[in-house]
């Protein structure tokens, strides 16, 4: 398959670089190349280790553990007995429902077990996440810290001195390419990113009879673990298919307003498209408005529809879903990556074993259930699974896409 590069607007963290590129094949592939290298290089940094690593060590405890089931993270088990400890939360910020989820679960779980915790909010800037750090390290009053990092790489310092400071620390949404963490929660992102784009490819060969033409993909955020692992799982099946041509463009972190206008650069440049492929629904908020602005949207079954979809599972993406203008979301535990790191802190506080690399976390009747424990750098992390949402699904009350109620409702008791 011949991989086109057009990136509109590229912005790489990792070197702080912004440029753009447009025109014939040969004036791209320098561009293509150096995104490439960003996705490898993050890629590389998370790639798994054995699974016959040994548990995560907690604190020696003489005394038998007793458990019960939790009441705000059902199917998971805790100890009926937990010490107190003061928490420092230092998310990424809350400017999306999938991030209050997040919040909420953890705050829920430790409310549940009598803890005390304070959060810091970096709202995305890496700079200002160091600092609220160095001031945590500070203020010496937080027995462990629960971390989203800004940057996978860039926290690893912080990481380093919380080490150093025999601080546990635990993260969840993004792993760190370093440092030492007791534990983190994500989401199989390799898993989502493939998953994504073979049901692309199936709706394709539906439609078309066999898997072949144009798509266009909107990509975001290399630098970060998470989304490097998108795109190489978005890459391996495209590869696949020799008659699918993708076409991809890379939009500005934290920037749905541009990465709009990008999108429908990209799609005038391919009239000829069969399928939109969109990365993260953070950026896709108003892509449905933007294809019938530039007079591309047909709804599902039309012979002229684009088929589209999607990765995070938003509340809006559920509703296009209803409304027949978009094919698929594949969606993630969000919610549950900070409950199951809150759980994880708690166990460890108890002096209880952690599931080590290779356990495989038991929640019947959840989608995630069977989700694995995997070794990267930075320490053991459960990876959550994904599911593809259609027609079909798409009221399952258990997608956090349909829980903004429940999730505002908290909010708003919280503030």
């Amino acid at each position: 398959m011949k991989k086109h590069l057009i990136p509109i607007f590229v912005v790489l963290f990792v070197c702080a670089l912004a440029f753009y590129a447009t025109g014939c094949k040969q004036s791209t592939e320098d561009v293509q190349a150096a995104i490439q290298e960003a996705v490898e290089s993050a890629v590389a940094e998370v790639e798994t280790a054995t699974v016959a690593a040994e548990t995560t060590a907690a604190p020696e405890t003489t005394k038998e553990i007793t458990w019960k089931e939790s009441t705000t993270m059902p199917g998971l088990q805790i100890p009926t007995e937990v010490p107190k400890k003061k928490v420092a939360i230092v998310p990424l910020f809350f400017g999306h429902d999938a991030h209050k989820g997040m919040q909420m679960k953890i705050e829920q779980l430790f409310d549940e077990v009598g803890w005390e915790y304070e959060t810091f909010n970096p709202d995305t800037k890496l700079d200002v996440q160091i600092q609220i750090c160095e001031d945590i390290l500070g203020r010496g009053d937080f027995d462990i810290v629960l971390l989203n990092p800004c940057d996978s790489g860039g926290i690893i310092g912080s990481i380093e001195k919380f080490n150093a400071a025999d601080i546990p620390v635990f993260l969840w949404d993004r792993v760190a390419y370093g440092g030492k963490v007791v534990w983190g929660t994500t989401s199989d992102s390799y898993q989502a990113g493939s998953l994504l784009a073979q049901k692309i490819v199936d709706l394709i060969a539906a439609k078309y009879g066999d898997p072949k033409g144009e798509v266009c993909a909107i990509l975001n955020n290399p630098e970060v673990d998470t989304h490097a692992l998108r795109i190489d799982g978005m890459w391996d099946v495209f590869d696949r298919y020799p008659e699918i041509e993708v076409f991809t463009a890379l939009v500005p972190a934290y920037d749905p307003a541009s990465s709009v206008k990008i999108m429908q650069d990209l799609v005038n440049k391919h009239p000829e498209a069969v399928a939109l492929y969109s990365q993260c629904s953070f950026y896709a908020t108003g892509y449905i408005q933007a294809l019938d602005e530039i007079n591309r949207l047909f709804p599902v079954g039309d012979e002229k529809h684009l088929i589209y979809g999607s990765i995070d599972g938003d509340p809006y993406a559920h509703q296009q879903i209803r409304d027949g203008v978009q094919d698929v979301e594949v969606t993630h535990a969000i919610s549950e990556w900070g409950g199951v790191t809150a759980w994880a802190a708690v166990l460890y506080a108890a002096g209880a074993e952690l599931p080590a690399p290779g356990y495989v976390i038991s929640v019947p009747g959840q989608f995630w259930d069977g989700s694995k424990v995997v070794m990267q750098k930075c320490g053991p992390i459960a990876t959550l699974a994904v599911t593809a949402i259609t027609t079909v699904n798409v009221d399952d009350p258990q997608f956090w896409g349909n829980q903004g109620e429940l999730i505002n409702d908290y909010w708003e008791t919280r503030e």
